[in-house]
C-alpha cells in the first residue's frame, strides 16, 4: 500500500505523493512536515509516522524494531504525568 501512495527518492531522502490525498494534496507534491523536534513526519492512512520508519518499510518491507531509549522515555513521561496529576488533584 505504501508504494501505491508514496514514492521515495533515495538521492534526496524525500517522499512524494503518487496520487491525490483526501485532504487535497496534489500528485507529486513533497509529503510530510517537520515537527517541533525537527523530525520529518508523514500522515499515511490517518496515522502520523516518522519518515525514517517509512523508509525502512518502503525499502525492506518491515517496520524497524522499537528503540529501547524511546520506550524508556515514554515510560518516564507517563510516571511524571501521573505524579504531577496527583499533585494537582484536591486532597480530602
Amino acid at each position: 500500500m505504501l508504494k501505491r501512495l508514496l514514492e521515495y527518492r533515495p538521492e534526496t531522502g524525500l517522499f512524494f505523493w503518487r496520487s491525490p490525498t483526501p485532504d487535497s494534496v496534489r500528485c507529486w507534491r513533497r509529503a510530510g512536515h517537520t515537527d517541533r523536534q525537527g523530525v520529518m513526519r508523514i500522515t499515511v492512512a490517518g496515522e502520523n509516522c516518522k519518515a525514517s520508519d517509512l523508509v525502512q518499510i518502503y525499502l525492506h518491507g518491515d517496520q524497524p524494531a522499537p528503540d529501547p531509549w524511546e520506550i524508556e522515555k515514554a515510560k518516564a513521561k507517563a510516571r511524571n504525568d501521573a505524579y504531577y496529576a496527583s499533585l494537582k488533584s484536591p486532597k480530602k
